[in-house]
């Protein structure tokens, strides 16, 4: 850097040439001169300066456009070819001699139309100024060339005045920047400061006052991206270094998008992992928290005590709650455990479900394990209530054996397949049919019922697969069987044990290929229909007799339903006599309020032969003569109260000796509670359900009767 305090060039100390054809303009000039330049050399014509400029050699010449002889236009010229750096100053006339004046630019001299001395003085200082300029420009150019010569990038030296390229490296030629080239373009990045000339209007080459360099980056240049550095070399000149940065501009904005892509999709995921209802947690090798979601809170309920970073053997509800066991088993054995019931202890006492897995990263290195749990206390609710339910469809009752019935039902909802329902007289078999057909596929289609039982062999034959116009007496016209008009739907064959060996034969073949032919015609027809069969008889012990046959039974116990009798399952009977007084207490138009402790405990004993339809008469005759309130012993059948004598024969051996007015008086208040408690082992519960009363009622009676509990 050139040393800001040395002195610069002054006309004092530079020797002048003179030259003029006009002696009162020569003298005018020597006598403004006078004392201004440091020698002074005077000619009147062209020829003559060349001379004195040979013999004197002065820094400046200052000559008019118009000389005698030779030109002063040529003496400039030829001054040039003997010393290019020699200063020239021209005086012209304004009008005449205006080619002069061109031609004397184009010989690189100060052109000067007004000869005056003051505006001759002040052309000749700037003179001086432009060869202390040049001078300096040409001491930097040798170690410039010698320095940008060897950059890999775009470099070159600017003239500040003229903007112009003094010199510039191969990298910069290359784009078109040469030495001579005036930068007003990108390169020179006066458009990327604010203001015509700089960041405030200043001069883009302000760096030049301070000597501090000045970095503009992201310029847009010959189709790329530069990082430009503006370095002053002297009061005159600037040195340009452009780095292209495009490639690395597009590995950063690549870097970028594919950064956010990787931030978006870890918002997506932890969106999603927050968002799942199932409460995730994970561990390392040491149970320490690294990740939990909200669920996890919303179900376990311990707030900020299993925050990341917590160890879960420390917090005591995890032990009780089983969740640390099954995480302990999969970080033991890196095996999965699956399915695992268990209570929430933290929580409200939810019941999860929970599963948990081996925790893996990218490298397939073991690093924990992750805890899956579900609350599925609602599910187990719901689970528990279809335990218990107490009705399906028009089928009433919940106890064990109904419940299994209940889901054969379920399981046949989606099955095509023949049914048969056995049970005794009584039971309910119509009632499981409808079930089957109503909670099936088959649902929208009809459902045809058939008494076999009730009509002959020929009857039969002609209800189930019709017949034809004649094919017998009294056939007056066609008429379509019972198989065909359930197309689509379902058949309930009843009774199916009393039928003919003809019918076993013809039913066969129609449960194997569901064809047929009517009585008297010779097509065979198609029916798509499901057969149901109900029997209150042992068709097995038939089979054996040799009266059913057996290819037949087999075909249709595909699926067997078994009802049980209602004195196997005596705890339903509370709850068949609540429906059967609802229902007859909606059509008569009476409110019962229940049954007294006396016909509870009759029906609790009672052997019921005739299973439900009996109790439903029963209570149906009660109905009539109860005018509303509790049901009590006079409203009952009298055979009900008081039943005729039983012949040994013809008694089950499971049933109990029958109660009749002469072996067992009508039982008291307290006989009926202490019988109702004595059967039940003195489980309260179930004794009140037996005796159709809440277990509240049961207490109060118990407290009023004074019956205290066994020791």
């Amino acid at each position: 850097m050139p040393d800001q305090t040395s002195k610069p060039p002054s006309l004092r100390d530079m020797a002048v040439l003179l030259v003029s054809g006009d002696p009162a303009r020569m003298e005018r000039a020597r006598s403004s001169l006078q004392g201004a330049v440091g020698e002074l050399y005077a000619a009147a014509a062209g020829q003559e300066g060349m001379y004195a400029f040979a013999r004197h050699r002065p820094d400046m010449v200052v000559t008019a456009a118009n000389l005698p002889g030779m030109s002063g236009t040529a003496m400039v010229l030829a001054i040039r070819d003997i010393n290019p750096d020699t200063a020239v100053v021209m005086a012209v006339d304004p009008y005449p001699e205006v080619l002069a004046a061109a031609l004397a630019v184009k010989a690189d001299a100060y052109v000067l139309a007004d000869a005056g001395p003051e505006a001759l003085l002040a052309a000749m200082e700037s003179c001086v100024a432009d060869i202390a300029r040049h001078k300096e420009l040409e001491q930097q150019r040798g170690l410039t060339e010698l320095l940008l010569g060897g950059l890999p990038n775009p470099a070159m030296l600017l003239d500040r005045e003229t903007r112009r390229i003094i010199l510039a490296n191969t990298r910069a030629k290359r784009l078109g920047l040469d030495a001579g080239t005036v930068l007003t373009g990108p390169m020179l990045p006066v458009e990327s400061l604010a203001g015509p000339d700089g960041p405030d209007g200043s001069d883009p080459f302000g760096p030049l006052a301070t000597y501090q360099p000045v970095q503009v980056d992201d310029v847009q240049a010959f189709g790329r991206t530069w990082d430009i550095t503006i370095i002053p070399v002297s009061q005159h000149a600037v040195l340009h270094f452009a780095v292209d940065i495009t490639d690395r501009k597009e590995a950063e904005r690549a870097l970028i998008a594919v950064t956010m892509e990787k931030e978006q999709y870890r918002r997506n995921l932890e969106a999603i992992f927050q968002s799942i209802p199932d409460a995730i947690l994970t561990v390392d090798t040491n149970l320490e928290i690294i990740e939990t979601n909200k669920s996890l809170e919303d179900i376990c309920g311990l707030g900020s005590r299993i925050s990341v970073g917590t160890r879960l053997d420390g917090i005591p509800e995890t032990v009780s709650c089983g969740c640390l066991d099954i995480l302990r088993s999969t970080l033991a054995t890196r095996r999965p455990v699956k399915e695992r019931r268990m209570e929430c202890a933290a929580g409200n006492g939810q019941v999860l479900v929970a599963n948990s897995a081996p925790l893996v990263d990218s490298d397939g290195n073991f690093t924990g394990a992750v805890l899956v749990m579900r609350d599925i206390t609602r599910l187990e609710e719901l689970e528990k209530t279809l335990r218990e339910r107490s009705t399906f469809g028009n089928i009433v009752g919940k106890s064990e054996p109904m419940q299994r019935v209940y889901t054969l039902l379920e399981h046949l909802a989606d099955a095509d397949a023949t049914v048969l329902i056995t049970g005794e007289s009584g039971t309910g078999k119509e009632l499981v049919a409808d079930a089957v057909h109503y909670g099936g596929k088959r649902a929208s289609g009809p459902l045809v019922k058939v008494n076999c039982a009730a009509l002959s062999e020929n009857l039969l034959e002609s209800e189930l697969f019709g017949h034809v116009r004649g094919a017998f007496t009294g056939a007056s016209a066609d008429k379509v069987g019972r198989f065909q008009a359930a197309q689509g739907g379902t058949v309930l064959l009843d009774e199916i044990g009393d039928i003919s060996p003809g019918i076993q034969l013809k039913l066969l073949r129609f449960l194997e290929s569901r064809e047929f032919e009517r009585v008297g015609d010779s097509r065979t027809l198609k029916a798509d229909v499901r057969v149901v069969a109900a029997t209150n008889v042992d068709l097995m012990d038939k089979v054996r007799q040799g009266l059913f046959r057996e290819d037949l039974y087999y075909r249709l116990k595909v699926m067997v339903i078994g009802l049980p009798a209602l004195r196997e399952r005596r705890e339903d009977i509370p709850l068949l006599a609540e429906h059967f007084m609802a229902r007859f207490g909606q059509s008569s138009g009476k409110h019962f309020s229940g049954l007294s402790p006396e016909v509870m405990a009759l029906f609790m004993t009672h052997p019921w032969p005739g299973n439900v339809r009996e109790l439903k008469h029963a209570l149906e005759h009660a109905a009539i003569l109860c005018p509303g309130g509790e049901m009590g012993m006079e409203h009952l059948p009298r055979d009900l109260v008081c039943p005729p004598e039983t012949p040994p024969w013809s008694r089950r051996s499971t049933d109990p000796e029958p109660a009749t007015p002469q072996s067992a008086p009508p039982a008291s208040d307290r006989e009926v509670l202490l019988g109702a408690l004595e059967r039940t082992g003195w489980n309260k519960a179930k004794a009140a359900r037996q005796l159709g009363i809440g277990r509240c009622t049961l207490y109060r009676r118990l407290e009023r009767l004074g019956i205290p509990d066994p020791d």
